[in-house]
């Protein structure tokens, strides 16, 4: 079953409900979702692509078998970067700040 048969509203309200709840969010919660959104559709888009071909080369199925390799890896990469993408930037920061000798400024660095 599909999601969108659990909620039997048509689709324009469903985008104008999406709508209006993305326009109320805090800027930081925008900022990090578009930002694991679009990383995650193009390291899922990459890296599918990539693992596709080692598989199986240029073959005539190829993008068909892409396609389905990249609808089920994209949810993943998103949740993926959602969840430990904070954690990657404040370890990159700590060792960032211990590897030049000097801690780094924190107004520009901190991350969101």
């Amino acid at each position: 079953m599909k999601f969108c048969h659990l909620f039997p509203i048509n689709k324009v309200i469903r985008i104008s409900l999406l709508s209006s709840f993305v326009r109320f969010m805090p800027f930081p919660l925008k900022f990090r979702l578009l930002s694991s959104a679009l990383m995650s559709l193009m390291l899922g888009g990459l890296m599918t692509g990539w693992v596709t071909w080692l598989n199986m080369g240029f073959a005539s199925d190829f993008l068909p078998r892409w396609g389905k390799a990249f609808v089920c890896a994209w949810p993943a990469a998103f949740f993926i970067v959602v969840l430990i993408g904070p954690s990657v930037q404040r370890l990159s920061l700590h060792l960032l700040q211990h590897s030049s000798g000097h801690p780094a400024r924190q107004a520009d660095n901190k991350p969101h």
